[in-house]
C-alpha cells in the first residue's frame, strides 16, 4: 500500500498533477466543444472563464501522453502570441484574465511542453 502511494505520488509529480493550478481550475469537466468555442473564454460573475474551470480535468485526464498533433486535434490551433519557444516545441492557449490579481489586465495562458519523444511532458500557467 505504501509503495503504491509512493509510485502514484512520483507519477503525479513527473506529469505535473494539476494541484498547482489557480483556484477554480477544477470546477467543471473538460468539454472539447466548449473549449474551442467563443463561450470558452467568456467570464462569469466571478470573472472566471469555462476554460479556466476545465484546466484541472484537462491536464489530469486529457493531455498526459499526447503528442503535439493529438493536443492540437483536441484543443484546436494554438496561439502564437504567447509562444514561449517561438515556433518551437511548446504550444500556448489563452484561458482568460489572470486570476488572483486585484488589477486584472494580464491574460492567463496554458503552456504545454513536449519531451524529446514528442509527448506532452509538462505544462505551466503563464501570464503576459
Amino acid at each position: 500500500m505504501i509503495r503504491a502511494l509512493a509510485v502514484l505520488s512520483a507519477i503525479q509529480f513527473l506529469f505535473g498533477c494539476s494541484r498547482n493550478l489557480p483556484d477554480g481550475s477544477h470546477e467543471r469537466p473538460f468539454d472539447e466543444v466548449l473549449w474551442r468555442s467563443a463561450q470558452g473564454l467568456e467570464q462569469d460573475e466571478a470573472s472566471i472563464t469555462p476554460r479556466q474551470k476545465m484546466l484541472g480535468d484537462l491536464v489530469d485526464k486529457n493531455l498526459l501522453g499526447k503528442t503535439r498533433t493529438e493536443v492540437i486535434a483536441l484543443l484546436g490551433d494554438p496561439s502564437t502570441k504567447m509562444d514561449p519557444d517561438g515556433p518551437g516545441p511548446a504550444l500556448s492557449y489563452p484561458t482568460g484574465f489572470e486570476r488572483g490579481s486585484y488589477i486584472r489586465i494580464d491574460s492567463e495562458w496554458l503552456l504545454i511542453y513536449f519531451n524529446s519523444a514528442g509527448k506532452m511532458a509538462r505544462y505551466e500557467i503563464g501570464v503576459d
